[in-house]
């Protein structure tokens, strides 16, 4: 029994002997492990990036604007109706739950 487990790990170490091998015959060892970037920014590419910021920050100025319009809106909207429950505090909702969608 003991000769054929030897026997067979002695098989099993040769196939693995051969794959390792054969592993390193395909390996290359001439690859240098480099790589190089090059980046070419100039001309049409920066100018379409600037015209993109330019309209983003026009976007972003104009929303804003639009929001604090909005802003003022809704606060007069909550002194009109704090004004209608002065004159008529029965219109009030009672106080519990909030109303569900």
């Amino acid at each position: 029994m003991a000769s054929s487990d030897d026997e067979s790990l002695v098989e099993s170490t040769a196939k693995l002997v051969k794959a390792v091998e054969s592993f390193q015959s395909m390996r290359t060892p001439t690859t240098v492990g480099s790589s190089h970037v090059t980046i070419n920014a100039g001309g049409i590419g920066v100018a379409v990036a600037l015209i993109a910021c330019a309209l983003m920050l026009g976007f972003n100025l104009s929303l804003q604007a639009i929001l604090a319009s909005h802003d003022r809106k809704i606060d007069r909207m909550q002194d009109h109706l704090s004004a209608i429950y002065m004159q008529a505090p029965h219109l009030r909702p009672p106080p519990g739950k909030p109303k569900e969608k």
